[in-house]
């Protein structure tokens, strides 16, 4: 494209045609056809819808980050509380678990062979965790749930029984 300027008229020289307009004219030639361009004026507006939708939208979609967060987080200790068991199985040895600092180590004869660090939204509800110990017939010994919660109070249960082995129990009504 060449431009050149005459008085207050700009001239557009195109394969096709050439193109006269002034400049406060806000038109946009494409194969022959004019389109107008958009304001300043729209273009907040468009703006200001957007964010609008966003405040609306933004919370709801941060508290189901942090439930997803919590649900991963239950779904994962649950898989580690399940390998404790099937070692204990596999070795024959006892495999205890505490809960420390933040994280739940996982021992065997004295020995720390895993740990899980929680999330630093994520805690148990209750202060005192107790030990769980996987024994090798199976059977856990300890509480019947360990329970969790994120930041914004959204709980989640890990029920340990004979019967129905490790399952993650989810929603606020424990």
């Amino acid at each position: 494209m060449l431009g050149r300027t005459e008085h207050s008229w700009i001239t557009l020289e195109t394969e096709a045609e050439l193109v006269f307009f002034q400049p406060r004219d806000v038109l946009l030639y494409v194969n022959g056809r004019s389109i107008r361009g958009i304001t300043l004026i729209e273009m907040l507006v468009v703006m200001v819808v957007i964010g609008l939708a966003a405040s609306v939208a933004g919370p709801a979609i941060a508290s189901r980050f942090d439930t997803i967060a919590l649900q991963t987080t239950a779904t994962e200790l649950a898989a580690q509380l399940r390998r404790a068991q099937a070692v204990a199985r596999a070795d024959q040895v006892p495999v205890a678990m505490t809960y420390s600092k933040h994280a739940f180590r996982f021992w065997k004869t004295e020995k720390a062979v895993a740990s899980y660090n929680l999330p630093a939204s994520i805690s148990p509800v209750a202060s005192d965790i107790p030990t769980y110990v996987f024994l090798p017939s199976g059977q856990i010994i300890g509480a019947d749930s360990l329970d969790l919660q994120n930041d914004r109070g959204r709980k989640i249960s890990i029920k340990t029984d004979l019967l129905n082995g490790i399952t993650v129990r989810f929603g606020t009504a424990l």
